[in-house]
């Protein structure tokens, strides 16, 4: 029976349906959204046969053009709405749709032609509904000859009056014969009779005729016209030849090589600032986006001001960083301040406002929207033009692109999207994407704390949990595919506004491939493990597992005292409540982290903790009060590794022990409705926790005699002897270099000695603090190839540092980069290969990128490798990557 009533476009195409029935009826009476005449192309054949048939088409929605489709949309409308009004709303809808790009195929003209002779023939009756109706039912009056059974049958479902709705894609309608169609009819028939007549009225279906003919694709423009548009294109391109020749001239008077794809680049931004207010500049690490970031401003010729990170802001003699860039291109009048104060760049801003453009490097920094430092940099760039570096603008989240869309453009009211409201589509696009991965991280799991944790998440994602459990791998590829299809959502909003190429599109465009002639070729990631003996991965497995695993015996009492103070609601999405939720979060995976970096940090951040649980507990038995700072909890959770994380701890530690009153500091006071007793319990069991560990770290020598460590300085030494088995060297290279990099500097301080004890003076480290000018030389006289040959050094082979190096340094000398530890954040990778993988000398044929894991197992354990894959995908799909 199910075969019979349901048709699905598969076994049963609803086009066929149609077109039997049109050979047997007197009159097809129409309700659907919006009407594109593609269906009429589906049913002319049928149409034309039954020369009597009367056709009456009622229109529920407008529709417009979004991202090159056209889509089906509410209009909101004005109280006082007349018939008149409504007339010139959907005349206005249909205009609009068929200018849109999406009608520019050959069927189009097909089409149109048997769209005009209906209308022309009297036999095509449109209509508008007065509200809103998404409704799709198609209702068959059968001639007298063919309705001895029955005299009427109706279909209804999910299909639109469209070539897609009738034969292409999935649908699902229901043929009910003549079961409910007297009903169907008096709906049809009050929704005619209160709807606006369109091509009722001699005037509007003139216009609807008029408007296919002479405003579509289909107007064939006056010789005048055709003049006209030529001269037009021929002025605006010898615009672009007068602009490229002004950006050659520049680039070359400051020592660059007038690069095709920057110059490009430069006069697109330039286009879209006019258009949009606002740029992002996102090509890959190494294409050198500050150089073009560096020529819009000069092009533009308007007062800037330049926020970059505190290592790339550059020296008092204008030679390095961004101070270096504006001294080359003549910007005089710009200004650099560092984003580590965003506070003071505002109050700098706002005292001196003749600033009219903001260029803001590694701009990935402000995706977060619930900062200080977001909301000075929002306040900063109001009112002004933006331009955006980032290679890495999707971090974890479509949030990330939202962050900096809103930078310079409205989010209620803006083209990018449909309905202009660019806050609620990518609050959608983050639903999705948070529901995918929590699925796929799960990586096919189907125990009870599983099910737990993705049940809703499948629910809205429209997966049936008890089909899942059966055969959970089946839905991997269906959720990628899902994945995909986001992307590709995200990735039509802010294509207009974003310039984004990789090396593989540099090297298969004819117009740019001599700019990338020769690059070297980076190898697939190679996997570097570490052994452990059997205690000590007995440890590691109960650290990632047990101890700071899901199931955490680690209460976090010190981090969330809100669980302890009576009247608050744990489900409760307070402010309060939410940020010391996420900071308890925030230090487990820290401590994992930091685990997993190297044993030396896990025992310095042990010591840490310990410290601070035990001022804690002190201050708490003195004064019977606990003190939370709100403002050090942001900060903490603002940061994405390295020495900043080192740096924040220790004064949030310091702060602890001076116990004086800060703004902003929450304090709960330990009698009254506070469940002191559990409190101070769990606290000592946490303490207790954390010192069982830090004897167990010296018991098992982890620190001491650092297993990952050792193999560190074996592979390192293979590589500069030119022995490792998965380094291959070509006849006449210099020697590798190699870059080790780590998120933390308590790595780097455990490290520093051991690499220095094997390898002497050829170790360069950049740990805490900021890169002073004389190290910035140093660094690039010993790793940067394009600094001049007469200033090159060969001091160091080893560069050990932080990820405060892997943003705006050319280390394209080195031929190897080491990830020590695996970022959480995938484009932290994508970031420390590219100070290697850059334009211009080339000095190897091949670079390399390790990773290093506690053994194959260890790998699995911390799933490092799977969560950074899952965002690595959605960040292939949605912006593109040439760094694997």
């Amino acid at each position: 029976m199910a075969s019979n009533l349901f048709i699905t476009n598969k076994e049963k195409k609803l086009g066929d349906r149609l077109r039997e029935l049109i050979g047997l009826s007197r009159e097809l009476r129409v309700l659907v959204g919006f009407f594109y005449f593609s269906g009429i192309k589906a049913l002319h054949e049928a149409l034309m046969a039954n020369k009597t048939i009367k056709l009456r088409l009622l229109v529920g929605l407008e529709a417009e053009e979004h991202c090159g489709r056209i889509a089906e949309y509410v209009r909101e409308t004005p109280e006082a709405e007349g018939d008149r009004d409504i007339q010139n709303a959907y005349l206005k809808s249909l205009r609009e749709s068929f200018r849109s790009k999406a009608m520019d195929t050959p069927s189009f003209y097909e089409r149109a032609g048997c769209f005009i002779n209906l209308l022309r023939a009297g036999r095509l009756e449109l209509r508008k509904t007065k509200e809103p109706n998404h409704a799709k039912m198609y209702l068959f009056d059968i001639k007298d000859e063919h309705a001895a059974l029955r005299e009427r049958t109706w279909i209804t479902g999910s299909s639109n009056l469209t070539l897609p709705g009738l034969e292409g894609q999935g649908e699902l309608n229901v043929e009910l014969s003549d079961f409910g169609g007297d009903q169907a009819a008096a709906y049809f028939e009050e929704l005619w009779k209160e709807s606006v007549p369109l091509t009722d009225r001699p005037e509007v279906k003139d216009e609807i005729i008029r408007i296919i003919e002479e405003e579509s694709l289909l107007a064939q423009p006056t010789p005048f016209e055709a003049y006209a548009l030529v001269l037009k294109n021929y002025l605006e391109h010898r615009r672009q030849l007068d602009k490229k020749a002004r950006i050659e001239h520049i680039m070359k008077e400051a020592g660059y090589t007038p690069y095709a794809h920057q110059i490009d680049a430069v006069n697109q931004a330039l286009a879209t600032l006019d258009a949009y207010n606002g740029v992002i500049i996102a090509d890959v690490v190494g294409l050198g986006k500050s150089v073009v970031g560096s020529l819009i401003g000069y092009m533009r010729r308007k007062r800037g001001i330049v926020i970059a990170p505190p290592g790339l802001v550059g020296d008092g003699d204008e030679t390095t960083g961004w101070k270096g860039y504006l001294h080359e291109f003549h910007l005089d009048d710009w200004r650099v301040r560092s984003c580590g104060d965003m506070k003071s760049a505002l109050e700098f801003v706002n005292h001196d406002q003749d600033f009219e453009m903001v260029i803001v490097d590694e701009a990935h920094r402000f995706r977060n929207q619930d900062t200080e430092d977001y909301h000075y940099l929002s306040q900063l760039c109001r009112g002004k033009e933006v331009v955006l570096l980032t290679a890495t603008p999707f971090n974890n989240h479509p949030s990330d692109f939202f962050a900096l869309l809103k930078l310079f453009m409205p989010t209620k009211k803006t083209s990018l999207v449909l309905d202009g409201d660019l806050a609620g589509a990518f609050k959608s696009y983050g639903m999705e994407f948070a529901d995918i991965h929590e699925v796929l991280k799960h990586r096919g799991k189907t125990d009870g704390k599983t099910m737990e944790k993705i049940f809703k998440p499948l629910a809205r994602l429209g997966i049936d949990p008890a089909q899942y459990i059966q055969n959970p791998q089946a839905f991997i590829p269906v959720l990628r595919k899902r994945a995909k299809r986001l992307a590709e959502q995200v990735r039509q909003v802010i294509e207009p506004v974003t310039i984004r190429r990789n090396r593989i599109d540099l090297k298969t465009d004819p117009d740019y491939r001599k700019d990338v002639k020769g690059l070297p070729a980076l190898q697939d990631p190679v996997e570097q493990f570490f052994e452990l003996s059997k205690e000590q991965d007995r440890f590691y497995d109960r650290v990632i597992n047990e101890v700071f695993g899901d199931d955490s015996p680690f209460h976090g009492a010190i981090y969330r005292p809100y669980q302890y103070a009576g009247g608050v609601d744990e489900d409760e999405e307070s402010p309060e409540v939410t940020q010391q939720a996420n900071m308890y979060k925030f230090m487990r995976r820290l401590l994992v982290r930091r685990f997993e970096s190297s044993f030396g940090a896990f025992a310095k951040s042990l010591d840490n903790a310990i410290a601070m649980h035990g001022h804690v507990e002190d201050f708490a038995k003195r004064t019977d009060k606990v003190l939370i700072n709100r403002t050090m909890m942001e900060r903490l959770m603002e940061i994405d590794g390295d020495d900043e994380a080192d740096e924040a701890l220790a004064e949030y530690l310091a702060e602890l022990e001076e116990e004086k009153a800060r703004p902003r500091q929450q304090v709960y006071d330990l009698n009254g409705d506070f469940d002191r007793r559990r409190f101070m319990k769990e606290l000592r069991e946490d303490l207790r926790l954390l010192k069982s560990l830090r004897e167990e770290v010296k018991k098992l020598e982890l620190a001491a005699n650092d297993p990952k460590a050792k193999a560190l300085i074996l592979g390192i030494e293979q590589v500069l002897k030119g022995q490792h088995p998965d380094v291959e060297a070509a006849k006449g290279e210099p020697i590798r270099r190699v870059i080790v990099f780590t998120e933390y500097a308590d790595t780097i301080d455990h490290l520093r000695p051991l690499l220095e004890g094997k390898f002497g003076g050829k170790v360069l480290t950049v740990g805490r603090g900021v890169v002073t000018r004389s190290m910035d030389e140093t660094v690039k006289a010993n790793f940067d190839a394009s600094v001049p040959a007469r200033k090159q050094k060969s001091e160091y082979q080893i560069l050990l540092a932080t990820d405060k190096m892997s943003e705006g340094y050319n280390l394209n000398r080195a031929g190897l980069v080491i990830n020590y530890d695996i970022p959480w954040n995938p484009t932290r990778v994508i970031q420390r290969v590219g100070r290697i993988n850059r334009i211009g000398q080339r000095v190897f044929e091949k670079l390399y990128l390790f990773n290093f894991f506690p053994t194959v197992r260890g790998a699995d354990i911390y799933k490092c490798r799977e969560i950074a894959g899952h965002k690595m995908f959605a960040i292939h799909e949605t912006i593109g990557e040439d760094a694997r």
